[in-house]
């Protein structure tokens, strides 16, 4: 993933701009249209369930006990997926607060 902030002199708003693969988009897309109180709450729930979730959009992770195993990816192919992996209703962007 790409972030680039861009700042504009004049009115002084600054824009982040995400160039996302076909792997990345629906983590991505999850995560930047949640409110911060909501990603903060999907990343707590993944934490408690042995789980992360990616702020850089490769999805959601199974943790590995032993460190000579990676990281499982579970879900993140779309947001729904992210969802039922967490154990929660699908939530559409304007719900997520």
């Amino acid at each position: 993933m790409i972030n680039v902030i861009i700042q504009a002199p004049v009115n002084r708003y600054s824009v982040d701009f995400y160039i996302a693969t076909p792997e990345t988009w629906a983590t991505l897309l999850l995560i930047r249209t949640g409110s911060r109180e909501h990603n903060i709450k999907l990343c707590s729930l993944a934490r408690q369930k042995g789980m992360k979730l990616h702020a850089d959009g490769s999805g959601l992770f199974r943790v590995s006990l032993l460190e000579s195993e990676p990281d499982e990816r579970i879900a993140g192919d779309t947001e729904d997926s992210i969802f039922k992996a967490l154990g929660l209703p699908y939530q559409e962007p304007e719900e997520r607060k």
